[in-house]
């Protein structure tokens, strides 16, 4: 059994963990390995509460979001992952609604989401598997977070960058320092997308730019000609 596994272990990082991983949540037909394990690096983390730039007037806005695997787009991650990103950014609270159609003062957010998997993951794995487990491995995958803000059609674009890193260690290797395990892979990435939204949110909050979007809101009709 153990040998079985290593093997399954070995084939998943041959074809790229993560994508296949995020297929496997989708699906509900495929688990990761028993013998993997995630971590979250710790450098970023959460907002801290005295750190958060309030929005006075917060304003409508239209969310675009998509996810690529080393560059290259990946589509199933990227629906899997759409309601929770938006839910992410509503509950931020740094905007009167967020919707997928062209919002009422042209405002735009864009966020992109790229994971860059290591290179090698796959010899990596593949060790793992001939020493059914004893040559354990740790595999570092970056997220690189950007934020396009377009206030409002005219206006400047407000971008930030936001990089993560989540760790999956596999077979009889200590944990990675600096980091917190999370539950699953599900758990995993939703973290990483969470604490990333949070801060490139509070960082595009605190750039002036941002305050363009309330500036540039048409005023009330009032029946006036």
């Amino acid at each position: 059994m153990g040998g079985r596994l290593m093997h399954v272990a070995a084939t998943v990082f041959r074809r790229n963990l993560l994508s296949l991983m995020l297929a496997a949540v989708l699906a509900f037909s495929m688990h990761a390995p028993a013998s993997a394990a995630f971590y979250i690096d710790r450098t970023l983390g959460d907002v801290p509460a005295d750190k958060r730039t309030p929005v006075k007037d917060p304003q409508p806005v239209q969310l675009l979001f998509s996810f690529a695997t080393d560059d290259a787009p990946n589509a199933k991650a990227a629906t899997y992952l759409k309601a929770y990103v938006f839910a992410q950014v509503e509950a931020s609270g740094r905007f009167k609604a967020v919707t997928e159609t062209p919002s009422e003062n042209g405002a735009i957010l864009n966020i992109a989401v790229n994971n860059i998997t290591e290179k090698g993951a796959a010899g990596k794995g593949f060790k793992v598997g001939l020493t059914f487990g004893l040559a354990g491995t740790v595999v570092a995958d970056s997220y690189d977070m950007k934020f396009d803000f377009a206030p409002a059609a005219g206006n400047p674009i407000v971008t930030k960058h936001i990089a993560h890193r989540l760790y999956t260690k596999l077979g009889a290797k200590s944990p990675p320092e600096n980091a917190d395990k999370a539950k699953n892979v599900d758990d995993a990435i939703k973290t990483i997308i969470r604490q990333g939204i949070d801060h490139g949110l509070n960082d595009l909050a605190a750039d002036p730019g941002f305050a363009i979007a309330a500036q540039a809101t048409p005023a009330p009709a009032t029946g006036q000609p």
